[in-house]
C-alpha cells in the first residue's frame, strides 16, 4: 500500500506522485549515529533535512521487518524521474555525514 497521495512528493523537484506514476528510489543506510531515529520512526514518511539544499525532503523510513530494512536499507527518498533521482543521488553524497546513498 501507498502512503497517503498529499504526503508523497518527489524528494527533488517536490512533484506530487501521482497513484499509478512509476516511483523511482534512492535508497540509504543512514550512519550508525542515527540508527536510533530510524529505529523510532519506522514505517513512517518523515521530512529528512538535507543541508546541501536547505529544505526537507520526504523519505520512507523502513519498517523494522521489511525486506527493505534486511537488505541494509534504512531510508527510501522518493523520485518521480530517473533524473530527478540522479541529481538527489549526487546531492545526497554531499551528505556523507549523515547517510550512505545507494541507489536502487
Amino acid at each position: 500500500m501507498r502512503p497517503p497521495q498529499d504526503r508523497l512528493t518527489c524528494a527533488w523537484c517536490k512533484k506530487r506522485l501521482a497513484d499509478d506514476a512509476e516511483v523511482f528510489t534512492i535508497n540509504v543506510k543512514v550512519k550508525p549515529e542515527y540508527d536510533r531515529l530510524a529505529r523510532e520512526q519506522a514505517g513512517q514518511i518523515i521530512g529528512f533535512h538535507l543541508f546541501t539544499l536547505g529544505r526537507d525532503v520526504p523519505a520512507i523510513v523502513a519498517g523494522a521487518a521489511s525486506q527493505a530494512k534486511k537488505a541494509g536499507k534504512d531510508l527510501m527518498f522518493p523520485a518521480c524521474s530517473m533524473a530527478c533521482a540522479k541529481a538527489l543521488e549526487a546531492t545526497l553524497h554531499h551528505e556523507k555525514g549523515l547517510v550512505d546513498p545507494k541507489i536502487s
